[in-house]
């Protein structure tokens, strides 16, 4: 039997028991369709996943925070508008960013192509390690071939690109050689190391998280005090004023601890810490309630700069439980208008610490999980539209903000078509498609 055939088996199967078991509720609907899924591989529609009020509430948000509106025009060259024209809108990437920390022993098959479609960003935080580049005091920063060839893919790509952390508040994740510096030796180090990377990556980086792991450590403030802390951030960006600049938490969404993140964020911006972002890396693992992280997730809408996740980690105690987690933390990240992004902290089960939070099996298929990012942000949460346009030559639609590929064509021909950004915006944006000038053809052209 085929693979086609043995979907088509499992569908029925699936069908029949859903039938069966509809008394029960769309929970457990819901947990004998991923059960299939991963069982067979099969590519359902995780929309679907789960129902109930909630569900609809976030979506209902989603729709009015991450939409906007998008109005074509389409006129011949006399300026007049044309009716019955075909209008396609198709989406070809979110603006909300979306991506993972690319590794470097998967780097090759990582380049080729982005394993997940929806995909429009990296991190390069396994490569760019300042332990992994500069291993001893006393020599130059490694140029790393493997670092190069990952910035450069992404670049080509169009990608939005994340160093990663440069200095963590935790003195174990430095190198080793910078734990006995004192006073300006320990100061110049870091100085050289900062400046290293904005100068040279400036133009080619998006994003560096400047000072990372403050959760439970502070080794800036302790050894060098809040002037150095200030300095970092400012001689940064005068060297590179377009390059953002964030501080980076470990677990800042979770419960007490997150109350914890969010003082420190607070006092940090008191205090004259002039970051552009917050990035906080998060995990979860167990049977993950929307009602128990909600709370944390809330709590980013007070933080007074944009909020990414910057290392996020969704397991399970199976994969059954783990797509049903990842669907819940998705739909509650995306509800929120402070949250600008998401990176997971790895694709494959060797890079994670939850063994059931990969996106990718060992073949580089998508697992469960993966099929509920892909299909989230690439289906339902992703326009699509044909319309045909009215007596004025319009058509309206409500889409995902993001870039758009948009053509006309009426009786079989393209009238004109286009590439544009539709950022998140309360006015609509307007699109004229129009025929280009035809210059009339002289006899000695014709000739």
């Amino acid at each position: 039997m085929d693979t086609g055939d043995l979907q088509k088996q499992a569908v029925a199967i699936m069908a029949a028991w859903v039938r069966r078991l509809r008394q029960l509720g769309p929970a457990r609907i819901a947990v004998f369709s991923i059960f299939i899924a991963v069982f067979w591989q099969i590519p359902i529609a995780y929309a679907q996943i789960q129902h109930g009020e909630w569900t609809t509430f976030f979506e209902d948000k989603i729709n009015q925070l991450r939409k906007t509106e998008l109005r074509v025009i389409v006129l011949d060259e006399a300026d007049h508008p044309v009716q019955g024209a075909t209008v396609h809108v198709s989406q070809l990437a979110h603006s909300f960013e979306l991506g993972y920390a690319i590794d470097g022993r998967n780097l090759a098959n990582d380049l080729n192509q982005p394993p997940l479609k929806v995909f429009n960003s990296i991190s390069l935080e396994h490569l760019s390690n300042w332990s992994r580049l500069q291993a001893k005091p006393d020599t130059q920063p490694a140029d790393d071939m493997l670092l190069e060839q990952a910035l450069c893919a992404a670049l080509q790509r169009g990608m939005t690109i994340r160093w990663g952390v440069a200095l963590s508040a935790d003195m174990g994740r430095n190198p080793d050689w910078l734990v006995p510096l004192q006073a300006q030796h320990l100061q110049g180090a870091i100085d050289s190391h900062i400046d290293r990377i904005v100068r040279q990556y400036c133009g080619r980086l998006d994003q560096v998280d400047v000072y990372g792991y403050l959760t439970s450590h502070s080794m800036v403030e302790e050894r060098l005090g809040l002037p150095m802390l200030r300095r970092m951030f400012e001689r940064a960006k005068a060297a590179c004023p377009e390059l953002a600049l964030g501080v980076r938490f470990d677990n800042g969404l979770s419960g007490r601890q997150g109350n914890e993140v969010y003082k420190k964020i607070m006092a940090m911006k008191e205090l004259q810490v002039h970051f552009d972002y917050v990035a906080i890396d998060q995990k979860y693992s167990g049977k993950v309630s929307h009602v128990r992280i909600l709370g944390g997730v809330k709590r980013m809408e007070h933080v007074p700069a944009p909020v990414y996740i910057s290392g996020l980690e969704v397991g399970g105690d199976n994969m059954v439980e783990a797509a049903i987690n990842m669907d819940t933390v998705l739909r509650l990240l995306f509800a929120q208008a402070n949250v600008h992004g998401i990176w997971f902290t790895g694709l494959r089960a060797d890079e994670l610490a939850e063994p059931n939070a990969a996106l990718l099996d060992d073949e580089g298929g998508l697992t469960a999980i993966g099929n509920v990012v892909e299909r989230l942000f690439g289906e339902l949460w992703w326009s699509e539209h044909q319309d045909v346009t009215d007596e004025l030559g319009n058509v309206n639609h409500h889409v995902f903000a993001g870039r758009y590929h948009i053509s006309a064509e009426l009786d079989g021909r393209i009238i004109n078509e286009t590439q544009l950004w539709l950022p998140i915006s309360d006015q609509s944006r307007v699109v004229v498609l129009q025929p280009y000038k035809q210059e009339p053809i002289s006899p000695e052209q014709g000739d």
